[in-house]
């Protein structure tokens, strides 16, 4: 798509959006990275429910899984991956933070969040639990349009930003646990651009 006809950028609710991470000027260069997110919660005692899976797949592979009462880990809290947009792939390793449990790994969340250079792309995505502690980062989040001081216990979010574009974020939540546990936070987008 042309500059011109690209879709402005909104926050979403539940389903296809496209984020344009903008031109660069001394060349063309496109890019269109397909990003699938699906959080998961944790929902009564695990004897009780079936297993519950989350997933991120960057063009196509997967670069991240969690379950709760599964044979996979249960990253808790808040997962952050790095995406190059160009290859399509993720930088480095993901961070996850457990703001379950722990008020240091919000603060730490919240620094992560706060060192990344602008223009980075970062992919979020939360297993089991991630309200409980999680005030800390809050403010780190707010600064990426990422407003989840709603959500209550075991609930989810996805998003995908860009580092000092807030108006590019992409959001999906869901504030609470019944819910989460039926339709946990979703997205399909496409990172774009030239």
């Amino acid at each position: 798509m042309g500059q011109n006809s690209e879709p402005q950028n909104s926050k979403v609710q539940r389903g296809f959006k496209v984020l344009n991470v903008g031109d660069v000027e001394c060349c063309t260069v496109k890019m269109n990275c397909h990003v699938e997110i699906s959080a998961y919660s944790a929902y009564g005692m695990c004897m009780e429910t079936p297993s519950k899976t989350g997933i991120v797949t960057v063009g196509g592979a997967t670069v991240w899984q969690g379950q709760w009462c599964g044979t996979l880990p249960n990253p808790r809290g808040v997962t952050i991956l790095q995406i190059d947009p160009f290859s399509c792939t993720v930088e480095g390793k993901s961070q996850t933070f457990d703001t379950h449990i722990s008020a240091a790994a919000a603060e730490n969340l919240g620094k992560y969040l706060e060192q990344l250079e602008d223009g980075k792309v970062i992919v979020g995505v939360t297993g089991d639990d991630p309200s409980r502690r999680l005030r800390n980062a809050l403010p780190a989040l707010q600064q990426l349009e990422v407003d989840v001081g709603d959500i209550g216990y075991r609930s989810s979010f996805a998003f995908v930003a860009q580092k000092g574009y807030k108006e590019k974020t992409i959001l999906d939540k869901v504030l609470t646990e019944g819910r989460s546990h039926r339709n946990p936070a979703n997205l399909d987008a496409w990172i774009m651009g030239t």
